[in-house]
């Protein structure tokens, strides 16, 4: 069987996000055959994403009718036969981004390998920090990952977060976690990778730099 290039799946993936961001609550999408021709790819990979965000909670595939957009904070369940050591939470912003979405798929397969299941939420950036922790204490689970949509994280949260009695990593940088016994903060170090890259481009004779950010980070960025 052909596996789909991640490459492609990611080009079209932003691409039907794009179309849904443009368009209100239950509006229809164009068919997959129209699709595929717009963006220069084969049906078979526009289905392929397309049942991937029905799974998702973005749409709605409604037989003999068409497909339909479903847009709001939205649980998701990754059932899985061998998730037999119960799951995890992954709590993430509602926005397509190539690394984020690669995050969750190493997540994923990490949990898959140990027997663990994951149950995604997807919030919107407008959230308040109090509903994260609620999200996350609305069902069991052994553990959470969570990637904040805002720029700042209040250290009151972080303290909701440790009472939960279960380990939770932030993929942010901050600083409230030291005194944490159970949340943890993992993050790249982006300012050394910024003068690397500057470094790498003055050493190369380059004067005039810019930079442009394609993935809505945070509030501040």
């Amino acid at each position: 069987m052909a596996t789909l290039s991640p490459n492609r799946a990611a080009f079209v993936r932003e691409k039907i996000l794009a179309e849904i961001r443009a368009r209100a609550l239950d509006d229809q999408l164009p068919p997959e055959m129209e699709l595929a021709k717009a963006y220069g790819v084969h049906r078979l990979t526009v289905n392929r994403v397309m049942a991937e965000l029905q799974r998702e909670g973005y749409i709605e595939r409604r037989r003999g009718k068409g497909t339909f957009i479903m847009r709001f904070n939205k649980e998701v369940q990754r059932a899985s036969a061998k998730a037999k050591n119960g799951e995890i939470a992954l709590v993430f912003p509602d926005y397509f981004s190539f690394d984020l979405w690669s995050k969750l798929r190493h997540i994923e397969d990490a949990a898959l390998s140990r027997q663990l299941g994951s149950f995604q939420y997807k919030i919107q950036r407008e959230i308040k920090d109090e509903s994260i922790v609620e999200v996350i204490r609305s069902r069991p689970c052994r553990g959470a990952i969570i990637q904040p949509p805002g720029s700042t994280i209040d250290p009151g949260i972080v303290e909701k977060l440790d009472g939960l009695g279960i380990p939770v990593v932030l993929l942010a940088c901050t600083e409230h976690t030291a005194l944490s016994q159970r949340v943890y903060s993992i993050h790249r170090d982006y300012y050394q990778e910024g003068f690397i890259g500057a470094d790498h481009l003055i050493r190369a004779g380059h004067r005039r730099l810019g930079y442009i950010a394609n993935e809505p980070w945070n509030e501040g960025g």
